[in-house]
């Protein structure tokens, strides 16, 4: 019998069988006429938009930390864009074969779906910034993933996420040219659409898989009752994404103006009253948002200068701190946090603060600090990895064997793996870490 022509329950059961072992990672599509390409790189191909898709993408990042919490590296702001719907040059995998057969059932009833199996042994995974290239050397990875044309990107979790990443197994890839050509899996399986109703139906009954379970938030509900629209009429949708991208650059032309000297404004009195430092401090998120933080740092001194009120002048004290660490300043960052009233960025200040004690070899002021920030979210899986790395750095082992598992149980990460390798190679020299 032809591999087609076997029932649907019985080829899904041969998949994960035959490659739910954890060396493939999968994609489903529900119309195998559609490339396999990003989001950003839909849009990119489908507008009239000259810019190249590099340029595309880092307008897309600059937009999006511009609106979310300082000192988030990119690989989050990206991943957290990316799972509230927006644009990112990110291309959703999942670990589980059931997942990955769940998308290319779910919509379309009417055109064949495809699942595609895509070997991930060898494939350089993007780390977090906060471990540095020196640590990645010494627990034997490499964190420069800038040669490869696919790389691996393990999304971030938070408490908004972390039902939709957990329960889909969810992982990125990220494509060079924002695309993975058909030559570049491993497999490529067609499902009919005569056949999506059934395969539906075996995989609630066989993995209780729903669209409420692999979602599990108010988005879902939002997402099951809209109607899928067919990428051949997207164009001018499309467009009009790409074109929000382009307000932070508007945005900082209507703050230029605001940014005058008033008369008397350095009387004591009128600094009181005043919200003189405020446009100093919009064009300094923009500045930062733009990677320009030398800028950054000019207009962030120049509001604390002029003067904001709290708690605007708390956040123009974290803003400049997260600028200080990117400059690799950093006892001029720890400085800045002391100052800083917390307000809502007491976490934010305890993590920035303890990758400044590790930059600068303070271990166990890293370790207190990053304790502390994951005492107060331990959803953030970039706090659990410094946590790691400084209990590892200071010789605590079970420390660090603690973090890196729990981190684990969230998410499959190459890097704290070798991390654990390391940890029990020191506590039993010689041991095989297999």
């Amino acid at each position: 019998m032809n591999e087609q022509d076997k029932p649907i329950e019985e080829r899904i059961h041969s998949w994960l069988m035959g490659f739910g072992g954890g060396e493939y990672l999968f994609r489903g599509q529900s119309n195998s006429n559609w490339s396999v390409a990003s989001t950003l790189q839909r849009a990119f191909s489908e507008s009239d938009n000259e810019r190249s898709l590099p340029q595309l993408e880092k307008s897309v990042l600059a937009a999006a930390q511009y609106r979310i919490w300082p000192h988030t590296p990119k690989l989050e702001a990206l991943a957290e864009l990316r799972h509230m719907g927006g644009m990112a040059n990110y291309i959703d995998f999942t670990r589980s074969v059931h997942v990955a057969v769940y998308y290319a059932c779910l919509n379309d009833p009417q055109v064949d779906g495809a699942v595609y199996f895509l070997k991930s042994k060898g494939l350089p995974v993007q780390y977090p910034f906060e471990f540095g290239p020196e640590f990645c050397k010494e627990i034997g990875m490499t964190s420069d993933a800038n040669d490869s044309a696919l790389t691996i990107a393990t999304p971030g979790v938070n408490p908004v996420n972390f039902s939709r990443v957990i329960m889909q197994e969810s992982v990125f890839i990220q494509a060079e040219n924002g695309c993975i050509d058909r030559d570049r899996f491993y497999r490529r399986e067609l499902i009919k659409a005569e056949d999506k109703k059934a395969a539906l139906a075996y995989l609630e009954k066989q993995a209780l898989m729903s669209h409420e379970i692999l979602f599990g938030d108010v988005i879902a509900l939002v997402e099951k009752d809209r109607l899928c629209e067919s990428r051949d009429n997207q164009k001018e949708d499309m467009q009009l994404k790409l074109d929000q991208y382009d307000d932070l650059k508007k945005e900082a032309e209507q703050w230029k103006a605001p940014v005058v000297d008033i008369p008397y404004s350095d009387h004591p009195l009128i600094k009181a009253l005043a919200h003189l430092g405020y446009p100093h401090y919009r064009l300094g998120r923009i500045s930062y948002s733009r990677g320009n933080y030398d800028e950054a740092k000019s207009e962030f001194l120049t509001a604390l200068d002029k003067g904001c009120r709290e708690p605007v002048q708390s956040k123009v004290r974290v803003n400049l701190a997260s600028t200080y660490l990117h400059l690799k300043q950093f006892k001029e960052a720890l400085k800045c946090l002391e100052e800083t009233k917390h307000y809502n960025y007491e976490e934010v200040c305890h993590f920035m603060a303890a990758e400044a004690h590790f930059r600068m070899g303070n271990y166990q002021d890293a370790w207190d600090r990053i304790s502390k920030a994951v005492d107060m979210n331990r959803w953030k899986l970039t706090y659990l990895r410094l946590k790691a790395a400084a209990a590892f750095k200071l010789g605590l082992f079970a420390e660090a064997k603690g973090c890196a598992n729990l981190y684990l149980s969230y998410m499959y990460d190459r890097q704290l793996i070798a991390l654990s390798h390391k940890v029990r190679e020191a506590k039993h020299p010689g041991a095989n870490p297999s």
